[in-house]
């Protein structure tokens, strides 16, 4: 902006120019009529015009002045201003009632926005008028204060009318009393008068009507009225809002609907100003009434068991009047025909549309069971009640399941390795069941869920393997032939069966020496049989004409016992799934290992590391890791008893591992071992014997600890000495038996001794035959 002065003289000019004033924003330059004020701005340079003065002003830089005439070019210099305080840019109410606004800004500095104020002052000034003319010299309130600039100010102006919109400025000056130019201005309006004794006009089942009188001062910008099932202090749980609201201020009364029956609801009612903002009165609670139409269950929830091919379905019944039972049907369609009311139905009753009535039980859950795999099953469940007729239903609700297992194992896996080590031929039988031994509904056919295909991966160790996916083969393929990376190193492969949902089987295992393993959970105790007696588990090698499959567990480990490992390897018939407990190798070649656990250089039970919650040993009968070798060993159950099979330690691996020929469950326990060839009374499997050939105490077999792998020998003779037989190879690595016959003929019942040598020590006891 262009100023203009009186027209000066020359000399006047000349000093001017000579010893430059300062100019005071808001105070007359000297020898001038004008105030030059700091956002004041023109161009430098231009001529005066008829003896006129014109001062280019703009704070902070090089003001010139020129003349005509003379031609006379003044340079003043730079022309300083004095600090003036900044403008409030923010301006906000915080919070506001129906006769206050709660004011707060950021507080600007001595010198624009920088320097704190002290001593200074605030005028604010406030009007219900949109047309107020706002200025620092025109204000409601003057107000004393020290000022740190960009910090937050805040102030309250009460005695304010409802439902009012105020215009409001806030000025800052330092303590000359130099204000500010100008604020940001602040549009707020006050709350409404709140709705005079709001009372319930109307409850019903599924809505409440709110009514009240009109606020005092008349009608505001309309009325709100909230709802929830919590007192809005705290909306969890069930505390979702439902709302009603209008722009009528005349209106006195507003229903909410929607709501649940029987159902203790809280209601907030408001005013709203002409900006939407409420003001709320007291809450009010009340309670719907029962609903005399039946209402649809609630929470419909289904637990299906695949394994077991059941599903537990679960539901909330809400309460309505003269509730009954519930009405569930079975269906393999989605949509089911309409349930007529009036209709009463029973259980096991077919209906038109192939839907089976399931239950009319007032329960809230049912169990149905017999269900297939691999079909999509509809469960519709119907509310019913005798309010308004006799079999009235409500609307339905379904849910839908579909039962599915992975799929079995390949049985008959096997490796063949060539001559120079320089390729593996994998093959494997096809399979046509599920893991639990169920065939397939289509056995040469599989549907995806039922059988995708085939995943061939490759390891390098068969402990805590990792494996990599080699290839995967469609379902028709049961042979595959992969270079051997290494001849020098032993690779170890696996077969999973996969279904479309990507559940996968149990896998089996061999490796390039041709051994097939079966691995437990822990992915490190393994059951690891020689390829000649893996031979026994096919269908063609057995009397039973099934093939068989081996399946590993792991079972509860128990300090206190002195417990540390435990598992389970057992056959199962394929198909079929049913357990073989009487399986057992030809020979005892087959090599069990178990790893037990180490923690803080003590042996621990399983998943005591983890803090499974396993009880530790007992105080003073900790094992050290160190001493495990002649601390640990290996038992058996024989179905009467644990029997110790002793077993090597391998400290390094944290293993504990036994020659044997039988399945079954085997643990690792405390065992105090002396280091040379042993045997006690604990090591015979059977005081007497019944060889009759029914499969129970046909022979008696005596376990011993041989830590050296030294000779041993065993013989039974009869009460007068006579040599009867030599017992032969027990069905682990440190055991004998004798069958109850000499020379291959059975002998008489009565007592005999056996005796059994090693390392220059002799064991003598008696068994009993039973004839």
């Amino acid at each position: 902006m262009l100023r203009t002065a009186r027209p000066l003289s020359l000399s006047l000019i000349l000093a001017a120019a000579l010893v430059p004033a300062a100019a005071q924003a808001g105070s007359k330059l000297t020898g001038s009529g004008r105030n030059v004020l700091r956002n004041d701005s023109g161009v430098g340079g231009s001529p005066s015009a008829g003896g006129g003065f014109k001062l280019n002003a703009r704070v902070g830089s090089v003001g010139n002045g020129s003349f005509s005439g003379g031609a006379l070019r003044a340079r003043a210099g730079l022309m300083h201003t004095a600090a003036q305080p900044g403008t409030v840019t923010e301006l906000v109410a915080v919070s506001k009632s129906t006769g206050t606004l709660d004011l707060a800004w950021t507080a600007p500095g001595r010198d624009g926005f920088e320097g704190d104020v002290a001593g200074g002052f605030y005028r604010i000034d406030y009007s219900s008028s949109a047309g107020h003319l706002f200025s620092p010299t025109t204000y409601q309130l003057e107000l004393a204060t020290n000022v740190v600039a960009g910090s937050t100010q805040t102030y309250q102006l009460a005695g304010l009318e409802p439902n009012t919109t105020y215009y409001v400025k806030v000025y800052l000056a330092d303590d000359r009393k130099y204000f500010a130019e100008d604020s940001r201005r602040l549009d707020e309006s006050t709350l409404t008068n709140l709705p005079v004794d709001p009372f319930f006009s109307s409850v019903s089942f599924a809505s409440v009507t709110v009514s009240w009188l009109l606020p005092a001062g008349g009608a505001g910008g309309g009325y709100g009225v909230d709802g929830s099932t919590t007192s809005f202090g705290g909306l969890f749980p069930g505390g979702a809002v439902t709302s009603s609201a209008t722009p009528n201020g005349t209106l006195l009364s507003l229903t909410i609907g929607g709501l649940v029956s029987n159902t203790t609801y809280f209601f907030k009612i408001a005013s709203l100003n002409w900006q939407g903002q409420k003001s709320y009165a007291t809450v009010l609670s009340t309670r719907t009434r029962l609903s005399p139409f039946p209402l649809a269950v609630e929470n419909l929830a289904a637990y299906p068991d695949d394994l077991a091919r059941t599903v537990r379905l679960t539901w909330t019944s809400p309460l309505f009047e003269n509730r009954q039972g519930v009405l569930v049907l079975f269906s393999t369609s989605p949509a089911t025909g309409q349930v007529v009311d009036g209709t009463s139905f029973a259980p096991g009753q077919t209906l038109a549309d192939a839907s089976v009535v399931r239950s009319t039980r007032t329960v809230e859950e049912y169990t149905d069971g017999g269900l297939g795999l691999d079909t999509t099953y509809y469960y519709h469940v119907y509310a019913q009640g005798d309010a308004i007729a006799p079999y009235t239903y409500s609307v339905v609700v379904s849910t839908a399941i579909f039962l599915d297992l992975p799929p079995n194992s390949p049985v008959g896996l096997t490796s063949t390795v060539s001559a120079d080590r320089s390729q593996v031929a994998l093959s494997w039988k096809k399979v046509f069941t599920n893991s639990d031994g169920s065939v397939f509904h289509a056995t040469a056919a599989p549907m995806g869920v039922e059988l995708s295909g085939y995943e061939l991966a490759r390891s390098t160790s068969i402990l805590n393997a990792t494996w990599t996916t080699i290839s995967t083969l469609p379902v028709t393929t049961a042979f595959y032939t992969e270079p051997i990376p290494d001849p020098d190193q032993v690779f170890f492969y696996r077969v999973t069966a996969l279904d479309a949902f990507a559940k996968t089987g149990r896998s089996m295992v061999v490796d390039t020496d041709e051994s097939f393993y079966v691995v437990a959970p822990d992915q490190v105790s393994q059951y690891k049989i020689p390829a000649a007696l893996a031979a026994e588990l096919s269908a063609a090698s057995n009397k039973s004409g099934f093939d068989y499959m081996i399946r590993a567990s792991s079972q509860a480990a128990n300090g206190l016992e002195r417990i540390f490992k435990a598992a389970r390897f057992e056959v199962v018939k394929v198909p079929g799934g049913e357990a073989v407990p009487t399986f057992q190798f030809s020979k005892p070649h087959v090599e069990l290992s178990l790893r037990y656990e180490v923690e803080g250089g003590v042996v621990v039970p399983e998943g005591f590391a983890r803090g499974a919650g396993v009880a530790a040993a007992p105080a003073g009968s900790a094992i050290r890791a160190a001493d495990a070798d002649r601390s640990l060993g290996m038992y058996w159950d024989n179905n009467q008893k644990y029997v110790k099979l002793f077993g090597k330690v391998d400290t390094g691996a944290q293993m504990v591992r036994v020659q044997t020929s039988m399945l079954g469950n085997y643990q690792v326990r405390g065992l105090v071992r002396t280091g040379a060839f042993e045997f006690d009374l604990s090591g015979i499997s059977n005081k007497a014997i019944t060889p009759n050939g029914d499969g129970r105490n046909d022979q008696v077999v005596f376990l011993f600890d041989n830590p050296r792998d030294s000779a041993f020998s065993g013989e039974v003779f009869d009460v007068t000495g006579a040599r009867v037989a030599s017992m032969s190879a027990g069905p682990v690595s440190n055991s004998l038996q004798w069958d109850g016959r000499a020379g291959g003929r059975a002998v008489p019942g009565g007592v005999y001794v056996y005796q059994l040598r090693g390392e220059g020590k002799v064991f003598n006891g008696t068994v009993v035959v039973i004839r």
